[in-house]
This record gives C-alpha cells, structure tokens and sequence, in this order.
C-alpha cells in the first residue's frame, strides 16, 4: 500500500518489515498559496489566483533489525535507490494505494546502531516539484475493423482496457474536476483525429505500423515516437485550436473517431492530497 519507487522502476516498501513508515499522516496535509493585490483605500484585498509550486515534506522511517550488518544493508540499499534519481535528475514515486506523488528523496539522517533497540529511526526529506498526488485511469479504443486479439503496442502497455467495435462512444472520467490527459495514438494512419466532448484533436501527421502519436495536456507538447524509440517534436502538427489541451470534463464524455485506428486515453486523476482510505477493514 505505501512504498517509494525509483526512477529505475526499484521499489522500497515502507508498510512492512524491515522498513515502516512511522506515521502515515506525515504524507497527508496540503497547501496553497495564493497571490493578492492590495487596496489599501478600501482596507482589503483582491484575490488573482491559487497556486502551488514545490513542496517539502519530512518523514520518519523505522529500521527492524537484528544485527548491525543487516541495519547497514538496509540504509545502503535506501541511499542508493534513492540517489539514483537525484544523480539521474529523474524523479521516483511515493505510493499510497493507488496514488503518487512524483517526487525526490533529497535527505537522509541514519542515526548510529544500537542493539539495545529493537527499531531505529531515520529521517528522511521528499521534495516534490509537481505536488500533486496522481492516480492514472487508461481507457483503449480498438479499430473498428481490427480484431481485439493480438494487440501488440509497445512495452509497459496499461492495464485497463475499453474496447469498441464502433466509432463512437464514452467514458467516464471519476474525478471531481477538470483533468490533464495523455492520447496516444498508434499508426498505422495518416492526420488522425479523436473528438472529447466539444473537444477535438487532430494531428497532421503520418504515422506508420509501429510509431505512435502522444498528446500531453500537462507539458502541452505533442510528440511523435518512431519505431526506433526516437522522439521526434509534432506540437506544429496540431490543428490550431484554444481548445486542442482543453482538460477533460469529470463525468460522462463522449468520444468520436474515424474508426480505422487504436488510441489510449490517459485521465490524469490528481489530488493535492491522497484520498483518505481505512487502513483496517
């Protein structure tokens, strides 16, 4: 349920032995900050907007050991899965159930062994710079013309699917407000097109067997990967658009597209905290 995971896909559990997380609230909590212009005249002030930027947080870890060599093991094995983003500037995940908050480990502070206890402390500092907890939800949409077996994409492939033997249909978004997405579309097609309620988005691009086509509403880039891995800029591809990274609307959406190739959508589900979940049933 809680466990941190690297850039590296390496995974530190934190809800079991030898390493708990001392308190589950430390991860909880939220802020925002906000931006103001003053009217001295009228004794008040105008609000402009909320924000959020970075945010740190400082946590307790427990080490369960039962010598000095194995409480060694365990703070070398925390150090270097953590230093590896940090070196690579690639940040890892804090798990919590089915959120995560992408997010750096930028300190440590082991204290000495000491076999008259049967845990000992760390503490440790995460820095996040995207502070949002994020819990993804993936709908696939098939071909009309394609059977739905042998659907080979590329790896790392999500796990839910939305399949459809038509052109037109829906999905439910089940956030409680407007979410950033990810359409990935994948060729073989050319100037591909999928509408999202009032939204559409169209690509002027050739996309062959194997490539895709990815649209990003939280960087609002577009990005064409050829069969190679290469990543190649499409963002001048797009039909102009005020609309084109519109966030998706909570609720029912319905969806519309020729039909005649695959696409994945990814909703973006995020909280500035994680949903509060019972941890005993």
């Amino acid at each position: 349920m809680i466990c941190y995971e690297n850039s590296n896909e390496k995974k530190i559990e934190l809800d079991k032995w030898p390493v708990v997380l001392n308190d589950i609230t430390d991860i909880f909590g939220k802020s925002w900050s906000y931006e103001a212009s003053e009217n001295k005249l009228r004794n008040r002030s105008k609000l402009n907007k909320f924000y959020r930027t970075s945010v740190q947080k400082k946590i307790t870890l427990q080490i369960f050991c039962d010598s000095e060599s194995e409480y060694c093991e365990i703070v070398n094995n925390i150090s270097e899965i953590t230093d590896e983003d940090i070196l690579s500037k690639a940040e890892g995940k804090l798990w919590y159930g089915d959120y995560y908050l992408p997010c750096y480990i930028t300190g440590l502070a082991p204290k000495d062994y000491d076999d008259a206890f049967y845990t000992i402390d760390i503490d440790a500092t995460l820095v996040s710079f995207y502070p949002f907890w994020i819990n993804k939800h993936t709908y696939e949409f098939h071909s009309c013309n394609q059977a739905t077996t042998n659907n080979k994409r590329y790896p790392g492939r999500y796990p839910y699917r939305y399949t459809t033997g038509q052109n037109s249909n829906y999905f439910i978004n089940p956030h409680f407000t407007d979410s950033n997405f990810r359409l990935i579309i994948y060729g073989k097609v050319t100037n591909p097109q999928v509408s999202i309620g009032e939204a559409s988005y169209r690509a002027n691009v050739i996309l062959e067997e194997g490539e895709r086509l990815e649209i990003d509403s939280r960087t609002e880039t577009i990005t064409k990967i050829m069969r190679n891995g290469e990543e190649v800029n499409a963002f001048h591809s797009r039909e102009k658009s005020r609309t084109f990274f519109q966030k998706i609307k909570p609720g029912r959406n319905t969806v519309s597209w020729p039909g005649g190739f695959d696409f994945d959508l990814i909703i973006f589900e995020e909280r500035t905290e994680p949903k509060w979940i019972p941890l005993k049933s």
